[in-house]
């Protein structure tokens, strides 16, 4: 934030009411020092399945004591298109119209989605999630993330009527398995820690064994370079000089030149850790500083070739989302990158099957909707087209709630429109019926469909040239045709 803008206050971070599709992971109030306005940021989080297109957020002012400045200021975020875990609205800013604002509360009042379902707050309060108990333990951290995959860090925890994963993500109770990491919520949220202490203390123990193990045979190694270097001595040099140029051999040749061969045991075993560790001991005898270099370098493969296996394994059950994340951290790795665009195909492949299911069970707006977000995938349009002629047999009996024309096919199903138009033809804007709810009945001609709600009231799109779709005045209609 340049210079310009002052901090004056922030919000507590991720606020969360019960039930709520998102959360408000952050807020800042902000003094343009310019011009003297007052001006509020939201950072939020989706924190459920499914496209969210708009939200609505009250934001109420308060003064330097925390007491109510008026009316709360209502604002709505639109265009969003934001799938679970993204965030949005950092970069809106909400202007406060008093002065004299230095806090403020923030709540999330209405989430509209993609299908056109819509969340609306029941009034509960919007308060703080307990924060994140990290695993700061270097080596209980390991040991976790043997057990629980390479993204767990935190403890798992429930909280309302959420559950957040050993990995950090947030998830529905309903949710059996996280939709980050796909552990089991039974499994994480009842880690026993004694137990996962225990198993850290006996692989410490197995690890040190196996080091001094190998400490030992390097140890060995280097004891029989001493003695075959003793007897060259022995028959090189006269015996009255003997004992004194052994001493000064073992000191500066034989006992560096053992440490050197300990720390490439170290290096050849895979303890490169200990092995940087041993050759920074020896300050810069033979190449070190080489095999220091060296050591960082396998450190680094062996962590992305961990990560490698791992994402393969995701790929492998069809855990698309996370190998797609995990191959994308690697991307330079092998064919990670080749690998990256399989797992991006196998998952916009399983979206459409997904599409295809929902289709096939008469889940007509849902398949629609799906098939609509893959865009020009395989034959998505034409499943589009699908879908909407399935639909309008399913409810053929219903009068009024099927449109078509030479342009337009469009059906109302649960007080929804679902509509498409002629690929070759032109839009006039006839899709934004899409966005209507509380539909009845529906009429269309080439250019133009009209609406019917509930309330006697009517909504109309497309080509207007004639103010042919200026009905906003309409009322007590009870019927379009």
């Amino acid at each position: 934030m340049s210079e310009r803008y002052q901090k004056l206050n922030s919000l507590p971070e991720n606020l969360y009411a019960p039930g709520a599709p998102v959360i408000i992971a952050a807020g800042s109030l902000l003094k343009d020092q310019q011009r003297g306005v007052i001006l509020a940021q939201l950072k939020l989080k989706s924190i459920v399945p499914g496209t969210i297109k708009a939200v609505k957020v009250k934001l109420s002012p308060l003064d330097t004591v925390g007491k109510p400045l008026g009316e709360g200021i209502l604002y709505e975020y639109l265009d969003i298109a934001a799938q679970r875990d993204a965030e949005f609205g950092q970069k809106s800013a909400i202007s406060f119209p008093n002065a004299s604002t230095r806090a403020f509360r923030a709540e999330v009042t209405e989430v509209a989605f993609a299908d056109n379902t819509v969340w609306s707050s029941d009034g509960s309060a919007w308060e703080p999630l307990e924060k994140a108990e990290a695993i700061t333990e270097p080596e209980l951290l390991k040991q976790y993330r043997l057990r629980y995959g390479a993204l767990a860090s935190v403890r798992a925890r429930r909280e309302r009527n959420l559950w957040i994963c050993a990995c950090g993500a947030v998830n529905a109770d309903a949710e059996k398995n996280c939709h980050t990491c796909s552990n089991s919520a039974f499994e994480v949220l009842n880690c026993d820690f004694e137990a996962l202490e225990a198993e850290k203390l006996a692989r410490l123990a197995r690890e040190e064994e196996e080091q001094k193990q190998r400490m030992a045979e390097a140890m060995a190694k280097a004891d029989e370079q001493a003695r075959k270097l003793r007897n060259v001595l022995k028959v090189a040099i006269p015996a009255a000089v003997a004992v004194a140029a052994a001493a000064v051999v073992i000191t500066q040749v034989v006992l560096p030149n053992m440490r050197y061969n300990q720390a490439l045991a170290l290096k050849d075993s895979g303890a490169y850790e200990e092995a940087i560790a041993a050759f920074k001991a020896m300050e810069g005898y033979k190449d070190s500083a080489a095999e220091i270099e060296l050591c960082n370098e396998l450190i680094v493969e062996r962590d992305n070739a961990y990560a490698y296996s791992h994402a393969e394994e995701m790929l492998a059950s069809g855990r698309y989302e996370e190998a797609i994340k995990e191959f994308r951290h690697i991307i330079g790795y092998r064919d990670a990158r080749d690998r990256y665009e399989e797992a991006k195909d196998a998952e916009v492949e399983a979206r459409y099957q997904k599409a295809v299911q929902k289709l096939e069970d008469g889940q007509y707006w849902e398949a629609i909707q799906s098939f609509r977000e893959l865009r020009d995938y395989s034959d998505s349009k034409n499943k589009i087209r699908e879908a909407l002629k399935v639909a309008r047999q399913a409810i053929q009996s219903k009068k009024g709630l099927i449109a078509c024309s030479s342009h337009i096919i469009a059906v109302v199903d649960d007080n929804r429109v679902l509509l498409e138009t002629d690929k070759d033809g032109e839009d006039y804007g006839v899709t934004e019926a899409r966005n209507w709810t509380d539909i009845i009945a529906i009429d269309a001609t080439y250019d133009k469909i009209i609406g019917l709600r509930s309330d006697g009231t009517a909504v109309a799109a497309g080509r207007n040239r004639k103010g042919e779709c200026n009905v906003s005045g309409w009322s007590d209609i009870i019927a379009v045709d």
